[in-house]
C-alpha cells in the first residue's frame, strides 16, 4: 500500500468488488461463505475490520468448480479476472478499477476421519502449497516467519523441483488428488489451498451445508450459518477480541498489490 492509498479507499474497492460477486453468486445458484478476516468483520463489526485490506470468500469444491465454468463461459463476467497463475489459491480481481484489489477464494474438499489417510491427506496439501509456489508467492514466503531452518529448506527445495512443471499442470494435479482422493465417507472437509496453519483445520461437512446473509457495510452477503464454529476453527473461542493484524501479513498484502493486475491464462 502506498502512502497515497488508505486502507479506506482499498476496503471502498473491495467492497465493490465483493458485491458484484455476491450477485454473481446469487445469480447462478452459488453458495460461498465469507471467510477469514472478512467473515470475522462481518460477524464483529458488520462490515471490514479496521485494518483489513484484503477480502476472503470460501466455497465447496463443486460450488467453486461451478464458479469455474460460469467464469470461463459467460459474458456477464467479463468485470472479473481470476488469477490461477500466482499461487495454488486463487484470486479474483476487479478489471474495472484502477487500484488493484481482489479476493483470495478457498476451497473445501473432503477429507477421510481415518487418522492415517487425513494425514497423509493434510501432508500431501502442504507438499502441494510448496509445489506450486511462484517467484512471487516465494517473496510473501520469505518475509514470514515460518521460512526458517528446516521448514525454509523444505519449500525452497519443493519450490525449485516445482520450475520444471508447468503450473497449470501443477494445480490440475493438485485439485484431482485434492477432490478425488482420500475423501472418507463425506463427513468432514478441509481447506487443501489454505496456508500452512490453514490446511491442518478439519470441520464437519455440515459447516459448509447451509447459508444465511449477514450486514456487511451497506449490503448483506454470505456466510456459513455455522459461521460460530469456522471462526473458532481459525481463531479460537476468543474470536471476539480484536487483535491487531500482522505486519508481516499486510506486507504480503502489499507484495500481492504490487502485482498490480493478474498475469493472463
Amino acid at each position: 500500500m502506498t502512502r497515497s492509498t488508505s486502507t479506506k479507499e482499498i476496503q471502498k474497492n473491495l467492497l465493490e468488488l465483493l458485491k458484484s460477486f455476491d450477485l454473481l453468486c446469487r445469480l447462478n445458484g452459488i453458495d460461498y461463505s465469507l471467510h477469514g478476516g472478512t467473515l470475522l468483520g462481518a460477524v464483529r463489526n458488520q462490515g471490514f475490520i479496521e485494518w483489513d485490506d484484503d477480502a476472503d470468500v470460501a466455497m465447496t469444491r463443486k460450488n467453486f468448480d461451478q464458479l469455474l465454468a460460469l467464469l470461463r463461459k459467460d459474458p456477464q463476467c467479463s468485470n472479473f479476472k481470476l488469477d490461477t497463475s500466482t499461487s495454488q489459491r486463487p484470486m479474483l480481481w476487479s478489471v474495472n478499477n484502477d487500484l488493484p484489489v481482489w479476493i483470495d477464494i478457498f476451497v473445501y474438499d473432503y477429507i477421510s476421519e481415518n487418522q492415517i489417510a487425513k494425514t497423509f491427506k493434510l501432508s500431501l496439501s502442504v507438499l502441494f502449497l510448496a509445489f506450486t509456489k511462484t517467484e512471487k508467492t516465494m517473496k510473501v514466503f520469505r518475509k514470514g516467519t515460518h521460512g526458517q531452518g528446516l521448514s525454509r529448506f523444505f519449500v525452497e527445495s519443493l519450490y525449485l523441483l516445482g520450475l520444471l512443471f508447468p503450473m497449470k499442470g501443477k494445480i490440475k494435479l493438485a485439485n484431482h488428488i485434492f477432490s478425488h482422493f482420500f475423501n472418507g465417507s463425506g463427513k468432514f472437509i478441509f481447506r487443501s489451498n489454505d496456508q500452512y496453519l490453514g490446511i491442518k483445520k478439519v470441520i464437519p461437512s455440515t459447516s459448509m451445508s447451509s447459508y444465511c446473509r449477514l450486514p456487511f457495510e451497506d449490503t448483506h452477503l454470505e456466510v456459513s450459518t455455522d459461521w460460530h464454529g469456522i471462526l473458532t476453527s481459525c481463531y479460537g473461542q476468543d474470536y471476539m477480541v480484536p487483535r491487531k493484524e500482522k505486519t508481516v501479513v499486510l506486507e504480503a498484502h502489499n507484495i500481492y498489490r504490487s502485482f498490480n493486475k493478474p498475469n493472463e491464462k
